[in-house]
């Protein structure tokens, strides 16, 4: 913060608030097109507010938010370089913004846009994290799945191979219990996995 900034009031978005990659902004038709600023400014001041409200909207971070410097904004508004013509318009342009102890400028209603789709968006990723963990958690437990199987198939083998010997009288009661209790074993791994 500084001096020139000190009193002015915090911006209504969070620094990290961030749309960009968004390609579209809800317009809100009824409340924008019926506004004070709509129907006041002339076709050169709604042409500039719109592109303001849609530069504000995606491209900047703190998203809602525009730089308080006139070249920059006389490029956003669609004037390129002619500064002085947009500062003419720019109070047509401009209603509503105002300057926060950031430096930067927000308008009431593009902010109130810009955090329902910032909530939106991080919805939107949190779910997403979610579904990668929940495949995540997926693959792990086919690979566990397909551990267990493998070792019960190996366990039943040698089982009956320890139960063929023990029939014959070439394994001890010992073994054949010891190749019995590793085949139940890796069967209830099989059933738990």
């Amino acid at each position: 913060m500084t001096s020139e900034t000190a009193g002015l009031p915090d911006p209504p978005v969070p620094p990290d608030a961030d749309l960009r990659g968004m390609e579209w902004m809800p317009l809100f038709g009824d409340a924008a097109f019926h506004s004070e600023t709509w129907i006041a400014a002339s076709a050169e001041g709604k042409v500039a507010a719109l592109r303001l409200w849609w530069h504000a909207y995606a491209p900047e971070v703190p998203a809602g938010s525009l730089p308080d410097n006139d070249v920059l904004l006389a490029d956003y508004a669609g004037y390129g370089v002619a500064v002085k013509a947009w500062r003419k318009i720019k109070p047509e342009a401009m209603r509503l913004w105002s300057k926060c102890s950031d430096g930067r400028l927000y308008h009431p209603k593009v902010a109130v846009i810009v955090l329902d789709a910032w909530a939106r968006r991080e919805a939107e990723r949190r779910v997403e994290l979610d579904v990668r963990q929940a495949c995540g958690a997926l693959q792990v437990a086919r690979s566990a799945i397909t551990t267990a199987r493998d070792r019960a198939s190996a366990s039943r083998r040698s089982f009956e191979l320890v139960a063929r010997r023990h029939a014959e009288g070439m394994a001890s009661q010992i073994e054949f219990i010891d190749a019995r209790t590793a085949y139940t074993r890796a069967e209830l791994n099989l059933i738990l996995t």
